[in-house]
């Protein structure tokens, strides 16, 4: 054994390991599921032209909508009122080209409780976004 004069001490340096680990990685663990809702502290650029819109009618607030953009800059959004601050022309809705800001995440849940589901992966919550009028 090395280091260790006996049993004794190596079951005790053991034990002393086992609950620094366990203690480390409980302390750790909680604080991943804040990097996730985190992952995006500033607000990224996003824009291209909507190719779908999901009304979230499981999600809090019932209003929200998942809006997903195509190139250039695409992804999964989700637009909150009193979230988002929505600008002229107003449009949410194919084919209106969008451009602005989004931070942080959210999942978007369809259906009629009980029996909600996700609607994909979620998306990034929608700080400002502008829409032209076709």
């Amino acid at each position: 054994m090395i280091g260790c004069k006996s049993y004794l001490e190596y079951n005790k340096v053991m034990k002393v390991t086992a609950f620094l680990f366990t203690a480390i990685l409980l302390l750790t663990i909680p604080l991943s599921v804040f990097a996730v809702a985190f992952s995006n502290p500033f607000a990224s650029p996003f824009g291209g032209r909507i190719t779908l819109v999901v009304p979230c009618t499981c999600s809090i607030p019932p209003t929200m909508l998942k809006i997903t953009v195509g190139p250039p800059m695409g992804g999964s959004f989700l637009f909150i009122p009193k979230v988002s601050t929505l600008y002229k022309f107003y449009k949410l809705l194919p084919p209106s080209w969008t451009l602005g800001l989004s931070a942080g995440r959210r999942e978007c849940l369809v259906g009629l409780p009980p029996a909600c589901t996700s609607a994909g992966f979620g998306g990034t919550i929608i700080r400002m976004v502008g829409t032209s009028l076709f």
